[in-house]
Protein backbone atom coordinates (compact mmCIF):
# COMPACT_ATOMS: atom_id res chain seq x y z
CA UNK A 1 0.00 0.00 0.00
CA UNK A 2 2.97 2.74 0.47
CA UNK A 3 4.30 1.57 -2.59
CA UNK A 4 1.15 2.48 -4.17
CA UNK A 5 0.84 5.98 -2.19
CA UNK A 6 4.62 6.38 -3.85
CA UNK A 7 3.22 5.87 -7.06
CA UNK A 8 0.13 7.78 -7.03
CA UNK A 9 2.43 10.89 -5.24
CA UNK A 10 4.51 10.70 -8.20
CA UNK A 11 2.08 10.94 -10.70
CA UNK A 12 0.41 13.70 -8.98
CA UNK A 13 4.10 15.45 -9.42
CA UNK A 14 4.58 15.14 -12.65
CA UNK A 15 0.77 16.35 -13.25
CA UNK A 16 1.49 19.67 -11.28
CA UNK A 17 4.77 19.75 -13.19
CA UNK A 18 2.80 20.05 -16.29
CA UNK A 19 -0.22 21.43 -15.41
CA UNK A 20 2.31 24.16 -13.04
CA UNK A 21 -0.49 24.93 -10.34
CA UNK A 22 -0.97 23.14 -7.23
CA UNK A 23 -2.43 19.66 -7.33
CA UNK A 24 -3.74 18.01 -3.89
CA UNK A 25 -3.60 14.84 -3.76
CA UNK A 26 -5.96 12.72 -1.34
CA UNK A 27 -5.82 9.26 -0.29
CA UNK A 28 -8.49 7.83 1.66
CA UNK A 29 -7.51 5.33 4.40
CA UNK A 30 -7.99 1.73 3.03
CA UNK A 31 -7.75 -0.99 1.15
CA UNK A 32 -5.88 -1.16 -2.25
CA UNK A 33 -9.36 -1.03 -4.30
CA UNK A 34 -9.49 3.08 -3.81
CA UNK A 35 -6.25 3.18 -4.64
CA UNK A 36 -6.34 1.82 -7.55
CA UNK A 37 -9.22 3.49 -8.12
CA UNK A 38 -7.43 6.76 -7.66
CA UNK A 39 -4.78 5.93 -10.10
CA UNK A 40 -7.37 5.42 -12.44
CA UNK A 41 -8.84 8.19 -11.68
CA UNK A 42 -5.82 10.09 -11.82
CA UNK A 43 -4.71 8.52 -15.17
CA UNK A 44 -7.93 9.69 -16.69
CA UNK A 45 -8.20 13.02 -15.47
CA UNK A 46 -4.39 12.96 -17.23
CA UNK A 47 -6.21 12.03 -20.43
CA UNK A 48 -9.41 14.61 -20.19
CA UNK A 49 -7.30 17.44 -19.76
CA UNK A 50 -4.79 16.78 -22.25
CA UNK A 51 -7.70 16.22 -24.39
CA UNK A 52 -9.62 19.27 -23.72
CA UNK A 53 -6.86 21.50 -24.09
CA UNK A 54 -6.60 19.83 -27.02
CA UNK A 55 -9.82 21.04 -27.77
CA UNK A 56 -10.05 24.54 -26.93
CA UNK A 57 -6.64 24.94 -29.36
CA UNK A 58 -8.56 23.04 -32.20
CA UNK A 59 -12.06 25.08 -31.33
CA UNK A 60 -10.26 28.65 -31.58
CA UNK A 61 -8.56 27.43 -34.84
CA UNK A 62 -11.43 25.83 -36.28
CA UNK A 63 -14.14 28.62 -35.26
CA UNK A 64 -16.07 30.04 -38.18
CA UNK A 65 -15.41 33.59 -39.39
CA UNK A 66 -17.89 35.77 -38.04
CA UNK A 67 -20.65 37.25 -40.80
CA UNK A 68 -20.31 40.70 -41.45
CA UNK A 69 -23.28 42.80 -41.46
CA UNK A 70 -25.48 43.48 -44.36
CA UNK A 71 -25.12 46.52 -46.53
CA UNK A 72 -28.70 47.41 -45.00
CA UNK A 73 -27.82 47.21 -41.20
CA UNK A 74 -24.72 49.41 -41.67
CA UNK A 75 -25.06 53.29 -41.62
CA UNK A 76 -24.38 54.89 -44.86
CA UNK A 77 -21.82 57.59 -44.53
CA UNK A 78 -22.13 59.80 -47.37
CA UNK A 79 -20.12 62.99 -47.35
CA UNK A 80 -22.25 65.86 -46.70
CA UNK A 81 -21.88 68.76 -48.95
CA UNK A 82 -23.40 71.57 -49.74
CA UNK A 83 -25.18 71.73 -53.38
CA UNK A 84 -25.13 74.80 -54.86
CA UNK A 85 -27.91 75.91 -57.02
CA UNK A 86 -26.33 77.84 -59.96
CA UNK A 87 -27.77 81.18 -60.77
CA UNK A 88 -25.42 83.54 -62.70
CA UNK A 89 -23.47 82.37 -65.55
CA UNK A 90 -20.35 82.95 -63.51
CA UNK A 91 -21.46 80.74 -61.13
CA UNK A 92 -21.78 78.09 -64.38
CA UNK A 93 -18.14 79.06 -65.31
CA UNK A 94 -16.61 78.43 -62.21
CA UNK A 95 -18.43 75.20 -61.68
CA UNK A 96 -17.02 74.25 -65.24
CA UNK A 97 -13.80 75.38 -64.64
CA UNK A 98 -13.39 72.91 -61.31
CA UNK A 99 -14.26 69.97 -62.92
CA UNK A 100 -11.68 71.42 -65.95
CA UNK A 101 -9.05 71.66 -63.35
CA UNK A 102 -9.92 68.41 -61.49
CA UNK A 103 -9.62 66.44 -65.05
CA UNK A 104 -6.19 68.36 -66.13
CA UNK A 105 -4.38 69.21 -62.99
CA UNK A 106 -5.51 66.23 -60.72
CA UNK A 107 -5.55 63.78 -63.86
CA UNK A 108 -9.16 62.04 -62.47
CA UNK A 109 -12.13 60.97 -65.33
CA UNK A 110 -14.85 63.57 -66.18
CA UNK A 111 -17.51 61.05 -64.91
CA UNK A 112 -15.44 61.15 -60.74
CA UNK A 113 -15.31 64.83 -61.57
CA UNK A 114 -18.60 65.19 -61.67
CA UNK A 115 -19.33 62.95 -59.02
CA UNK A 116 -16.98 64.79 -56.39
CA UNK A 117 -19.13 68.19 -57.36
CA UNK A 118 -22.57 66.32 -57.09
CA UNK A 119 -23.07 67.61 -60.91
CA UNK A 120 -24.67 65.31 -63.68
CA UNK A 121 -23.06 65.05 -66.70
CA UNK A 122 -25.73 66.55 -68.81
CA UNK A 123 -25.86 69.86 -66.58
CA UNK A 124 -22.26 70.47 -67.42
CA UNK A 125 -22.72 69.36 -71.01
CA UNK A 126 -25.99 71.61 -71.30
CA UNK A 127 -23.96 74.94 -69.85
CA UNK A 128 -20.91 74.35 -71.13
CA UNK A 129 -21.51 76.64 -74.28
CA UNK A 130 -21.06 79.83 -71.40
CA UNK A 131 -17.54 79.11 -70.76
CA UNK A 132 -16.29 78.45 -74.35
CA UNK A 133 -17.70 81.47 -75.07
CA UNK A 134 -16.12 82.93 -71.94
CA UNK A 135 -12.71 81.35 -72.83
CA UNK A 136 -12.57 82.15 -76.67
CA UNK A 137 -14.79 85.17 -77.02
CA UNK A 138 -15.11 87.48 -73.80
CA UNK A 139 -16.02 90.32 -75.68
CA UNK A 140 -19.00 88.25 -77.14
CA UNK A 141 -19.57 86.96 -73.47
CA UNK A 142 -19.68 90.59 -71.89
CA UNK A 143 -22.17 91.87 -74.51
CA UNK A 144 -24.31 88.57 -73.83
CA UNK A 145 -24.00 88.74 -70.11
CA UNK A 146 -25.46 91.94 -69.38
CA UNK A 147 -27.97 91.09 -71.59
CA UNK A 148 -29.22 88.27 -68.37
CA UNK A 149 -30.86 89.45 -66.34
CA UNK A 150 -31.52 87.71 -62.34
CA UNK A 151 -34.82 86.65 -63.45
CA UNK A 152 -33.60 84.86 -67.06
CA UNK A 153 -33.10 81.07 -66.77
CA UNK A 154 -29.49 79.49 -67.38
CA UNK A 155 -30.72 77.42 -69.66
CA UNK A 156 -31.84 80.00 -72.28
CA UNK A 157 -28.95 81.48 -71.83
CA UNK A 158 -26.98 78.55 -72.25
CA UNK A 159 -28.90 78.22 -75.56
CA UNK A 160 -28.41 81.73 -76.70
CA UNK A 161 -24.47 80.69 -76.21
CA UNK A 162 -24.75 77.65 -78.05
CA UNK A 163 -26.13 79.38 -80.94
CA UNK A 164 -22.89 81.87 -81.18
CA UNK A 165 -20.67 78.85 -80.49
CA UNK A 166 -21.52 77.27 -83.38
CA UNK A 167 -20.81 80.11 -85.94
CA UNK A 168 -17.58 79.54 -87.65
CA UNK A 169 -14.98 82.31 -86.00
CA UNK A 170 -15.73 80.68 -82.42
CA UNK A 171 -16.65 77.37 -83.42
CA UNK A 172 -13.00 76.78 -85.11
CA UNK A 173 -11.44 78.31 -81.83
CA UNK A 174 -13.15 76.83 -79.50
CA UNK A 175 -11.75 73.00 -81.18
CA UNK A 176 -8.54 74.35 -81.05
CA UNK A 177 -8.83 75.06 -77.28
CA UNK A 178 -10.00 71.36 -76.57
CA UNK A 179 -7.37 70.19 -78.34
CA UNK A 180 -4.77 71.94 -76.09
CA UNK A 181 -6.60 71.01 -73.18
CA UNK A 182 -8.23 74.55 -72.45
CA UNK A 183 -11.47 73.59 -72.32
CA UNK A 184 -13.24 70.35 -71.91
CA UNK A 185 -14.02 67.49 -74.69
CA UNK A 186 -17.25 67.25 -74.38
CA UNK A 187 -20.49 66.95 -76.69
CA UNK A 188 -24.09 66.44 -76.40
CA UNK A 189 -24.75 62.91 -76.66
Amino acid sequence: MAEQEQLVNKKALALKKEKGGELTVKIPPGGQTSGQRKEDSDESDLSSSTDSSDSDTESSEDKKPKKKKSKSKRKSQKKIRKNMRVKTPDHSIRRYNMVLEMVRDQGISKAEAYTRLGVDRNTIVYQAPIAEIAAVNPELYKTLRSSFKRKDSIKRFAETCRGFCKQEPTASAILKHKDTGSLLDIHRK
